[in-house]
Order: structure tokens, then sequence, then C-alpha cells
């Protein structure tokens, strides 16, 4: 061997062994008598215990799995998920402070063999001498960040979307990622999508308001402190961040942005998120940050036969000219077709057109319920006209009433007003989601228990209404407003605007008036300070309903009732603020009252 030149080259960590190996190669007067790879600890102890150290701990390619090395993943897992969430990379090279480390705690370790021998030797003094801290990586750093700022996923609907977050400034790919599948995407409000991360909000307003037109940003400055009182009061919603920013700055400061003031605003891309839309095998389709552009793009190659081939799957489920729940059961939807990898589904729904109750199927479930009200309300007609019959001759009784029913009308309009008010009542349902036979018989069922007794429960209510009423008008000094309030609430055809459950409670409100005009009489200032407390919801209400009426293509049933729930609530609260021991039967106060307009205004 001491007439052989023996080199070193090459040398690697060897995943399969374990161990850092290096290229030997024998030479003899230039003839090679050998080349092999062979440990590379004893030929250069220092440099192959940093080739283990970089390759098998850091780059993670050891076998094993040692307790600290999974302790120090979770380490640096937790400071690069607040890294790429709160994009804060001033920590320096994480790799080369984890390799300094390991390297001041091991020497001559390139195996596994070398690596489990220390650990027996040293985890007998030091159970946790190679295990990390934060406070080592990050210098004392706080890096504590909240989950519900960044979450993992944004739901929409029933799906959960997978949210990635990548810090890559210049890279397409930089900034939050949610991978959409392409029958998910479809029914996604764009709008809506502005929320998914609440932690980039204060960023997001902050870049808008500095992009504004210099005659709108001057009354906003200085910008932090504005963003710091904006940012606190949003709320998600289907409308995007950008109306409802719009909408608060108008509110709070007066000045009223217009969608094209924001038109030419740019922000990072970083803040606005990015989708991924991807087939039923998980292949990627469409990608980028303008998910109604990408949706029209997959829309525009979509397989032409489509249309024949819903027509073709509608036409196996539609039904005309139905008169009674002949067809049995509707499934909650059916599959049409296949586009792109993803499954397209149509909604069967009882649709009424032309007077006519059919069968047919609908693009979106939204589609389905809201014309199946009016479909299965006819069938449901159909099904009790009997019985409404009778109820129209039980109303007779509302004739022998006489004088107390003068300032409704006519007799015959009184009654006809209760009719159609009992009518609404028994034809009142909630629409399920899978519309059955079993579903409708017991629709039946409940309508007809709704009819046992409601000629004369009817009358009942009508009457102690009247009797609260004419007590109010009786009183002797009304307080301001008090006539405005009564047609608002009780005007003479109340029959056709309050429902039957809260007919019931106009009674205790009419009183709460009457309480309240006698109090103001005796005591006008505490009556103005109570209006006082209540003028803030009456002016949200009054915005609520200027803003349902300006949005007459998004009104649907759910958001009425909300409305109407709304309003309800506000008349609770004037009996507790004016006529406290009248009671209410629902917990109401300032707080309560002023959290559920905002939630209703801001859903609309």
């Amino acid at each position: 061997r001491h007439a052989c030149k023996i080199s070193h080259r090459e040398p690697r960590y060897d995943k399969k062994s374990q161990r850092v190996l290096v290229r030997e190669r024998v030479v003899l007067h230039g003839v090679e008598v050998s080349a092999k790879w062979v440990p590379y600890g004893p030929v250069q102890p220092k440099l192959a215990t940093e080739l283990f150290i970089r390759e098998a701990l850091i780059n993670d390619h050891l076998r094993a799995n040692p307790k600290f090395l999974e302790h120090n993943r979770n380490v640096l897992n937790k400071i690069e998920n607040w890294q790429t969430r709160t994009r804060h990379y001033d920590l320096g090279n994480l790799d080369q402070v984890l390799f300094d480390f390991y390297s001041a705690r091991l020497e001559n370790v390139s195996s596994l063999h070398d690596l489990n021998r220390v650990l027996r030797q040293q985890t007998k003094d030091v159970p946790d001498f190679l295990c990390l801290t934060e406070e080592i990586l990050t210098q004392g750093l706080n890096i504590e960040w909240d989950p519900r700022a960044f979450p993992d996923e944004a739901r929409i609907g029933d799906y959960k979307a997978p949210l990635k977050y990548i810090y890559a400034p210049g890279e397409a790919k930089d900034g939050v990622t949610v991978q959409l599948p392409v029958e998910v995407a479809r029914s996604v409000n764009s709008s809506a999508m502005d929320w998914v991360t609440p932690g980039y909000w204060r960023d997001q307003v902050e870049a808008l308001l500095r992009g504004l037109p210099k005659n709108l940003r001057r009354p906003l400055t200085p910008i932090h402190q504005t963003v710091a009182a904006l940012v606190p009061d949003l709320q998600p919603s289907d409308r995007s961040l950008k109306e409802c920013l719009a909408e608060l700055i108008r509110q709070r400061y007066g000045i009223v942005i217009q969608p094209s003031d924001w038109a030419e605003v740019e922000t990072p891309d970083y803040l606005k998120l990015r989708f991924e839309i991807t087939d039923g095998k998980g292949k990627t389709l469409k990608e980028g940050r303008d998910l109604d552009a990408l949706i029209g793009e997959l829309k525009k190659n979509e397989v032409t036969g489509a249309a024949a081939v819903w027509n073709r799957v509608a036409s196996q489920w539609e039904r005309d000219a139905l008169s009674s729940w002949s067809f049995g059961d509707l499934p909650e939807r059916v599959k049409v077709t296949e586009v792109s990898g993803a499954p397209i589904y149509g909604y069967p729904g009882v649709a009424l057109q032309d007077e006519y109750v059919c069968v047919r199927l609908y693009k979106t479930a939204q589609e389905s319920q809201a014309a199946s009200r009016n479909g299965v309300k006819r069938l449901l007609e159909i099904e009790l006209e009997k019985d409404l019959g009778w109820l129209w001759k039980d109303l007779r009784k509302l004739e022998k009433v006489g004088l107390d029913l003068l300032a409704l009308g006519s007799s015959e309009e009184v009654r006809q007003q209760a009719f159609d008010h009992a009518r609404k009542y028994v034809l009142t349902f909630t629409i399920p989601t899978e519309l059955t036979q079993r579903f409708f018989l017991e629709l039946i069922q409940n309508s007809r228990r709704k009819l046992v007794g409601l000629a004369d429960e009817i009358q009942c209510r009508i009457l102690r209404v009247l009797e609260a009423r004419n007590r109010l008008l009786a009183v002797r000094e009304p307080y301001p407003g008090l006539q405005a309030d009564l047609n608002t609430l009780a005007p003479t055809d109340f029959l056709k605007r309050v429902s039957f459950e809260r007919l019931a409670e106009l009674p205790r409100y009419l009183e709460a008036m009457r309480i309240r005009s006698e109090r103001a009489s005796v005591n006008p200032a505490k009556d103005r300070e109570k209006l006082s407390r209540l003028r803030p919801a009456l002016d949200r209400y009054q915005q609520i309903l200027q803003k349902w009426n300006g949005r007459p293509g998004r009104q649907t049933m759910e958001m009425y009732e909300q409305i109407e729930d709304a309003r309800w609530t506000i008349e609770e609260w004037k009996v507790i603020l004016f006529a406290q021991e009248l009671k209410s039967p629902i917990p109401v106060s300032d707080e309560k009252v002023r959290k559920k307009l905002d939630a209703v205004y801001l859903s609309l």
C-alpha cells in the first residue's frame, strides 16, 4: 500500500446505508487498482460530520425518527408557518442556525450508527441535549399567531377548501392559494372569498386607502390610524371587502367612494387570493387570481354536447300539469354529466308555471328551493280546498261583531282580510332539501292541525288588537310621533302586514305605546332620553330597508325573514325601554339589538 497513490473524491450521504461515504481510488504506477465507496468519517471526521448534519438531520434524510428530530421538526414547522403567514422573514438563515446548533454538540458523527452511539452516551445526563428551543432560532422574538386569522382551510358551504401559504415575492404562487374542485368553484361567490384570511385585512385596507385618489385619501390621513379604526368593524359578508369598506367609510367619515375609485388601486399580489381549480382527479385545470375569469374560461371550454345531455336527463324527471303529489320522491340532486372530470348535478324542484304545477330540473339547489315554495304551496292548497272552504264559512262570525270592526272596513272586507291572513298562516312551511311524498303528507297533517279552531282564534286576536288600539287612541296627551308609530305598527290593514304569530303580540306593543304616552306627559325629558337610546336602532333599520329596496336582484325569502326579525326585535326593545313591566319573551338590550341589526345590514 505504501507504493500506491490513494485519493478520495465525491463525498456524499448515502440514504440506503445512512452513512457519509467517499469514493476511494487506489492507483499503482498509473494503473487503477481499485475504486470503491468507503466511510468518510475515518478519512475526514470534521467534513464527514458536517455533511451528515446537513443531509441527514437538516435536509431530513434520516430513515430513523429519533425523538429529538421529531421535536425539532415541530419547532421548525411552527416558525415556518408563522413566517409564511405573517410574511416575516427577518430571522436570517434558519438552516445555518440549525447547523451551528448541531455542530456545537456533535463530533465524529457521520452515520446513523455514530448518532445512536452519541445519543446513548449523552441522553443519560442530558436527555434533550439535541432538542431545539424556539429562542435559539428566533432570538426571543414572539412568533405566536392566531389560527383564526390565518386558517388552514376555507369553508365553502359543506366543502372545506385547503389553503396553501407560500412566501415567494415576485413569483406567480406568492401569497395564499385555495384549491377548489371545478364543481365547487362554479358555485363560489367570488366576493365572499375576500374574507378568507382575516390576518391580511389590515394590509389590504391600508393598500386600498393609500391607492385612493388624493381628494378622497386626504381626509383619511393619517392612514395607519384610519386603518386601525376601520379594520375591527369589518365583518365577513357575501359582498366584497371593497364594497364593505366603502360603506363603512361612508358611515364613519361621510366620504362616498364609488366602485370606479377602486379601479386604479393596485394592491400587492400576495394580498389577492390565488385559485387552483382542479378536476375530479386533482389535476389543475386553471389557476390565477381572478376566479370569475377562470370560471368563464372553463365554461368556454366545456363539452359542446353538455346542453343536449342536460335536456335528455331533465326529460326523465320533468312532469307537467300536476294536481297532486303523484311523482313519488325527488332526490336532493341527480348527476347529469361530467365536464373536465368534474360531475355536473341537476336539482329537481316542484314549480308553479301559469297556474299549473310541474316538476323541473334546476342548475342549483337555491333555484330549486325557490321554485318549490310556490309549487308545493299550490299542491297543498289543492289538497286543503275543502278545509279552506270551511274556514271561510266559519269566519262569517266576524260579521256579527259589529262596530268594533268598523275601523278596519266593511264586514265583508274584514272577513276577506282575515281569511287571507289565516290562509297565509296555514300555507306557510319550510322547504326541505329532499322533496319526498312523506314530507308532503306530514305537511298536509300539520296544516290541518293549524286549521282546528283557527277562525275563533283569529277573531279573538283581532278584537284584542282593536281594543288595545282604541285604548291607545283615547290617550289625552300622546307622545310626539305616536300616530306615525301606530300607522307603522297597526294600520287599519294590519291583517295584511302582520303574521299570525305576531298578531298575538300586537296588543302588548300597543299597550307599551299607551304607557309611554302617560309617562311622557309627566316627564318629557325622560322620554326624550329613552328615545335617544332607541334612535340608533331606528336609523339602522331604515338603512336596512333602503339597502334591501336597492338590491332587487338579491332579495330572497331568507333575507326578508331576517329583516322582519330585526323589526320585531326593535318593538321588543321599545317595550323594555318604555314599559318594562310588560316584559319581553326574549332577552334584549342596546348591545344585542345593535349586533343583530348590524349583522342583518352586512348580510344584505
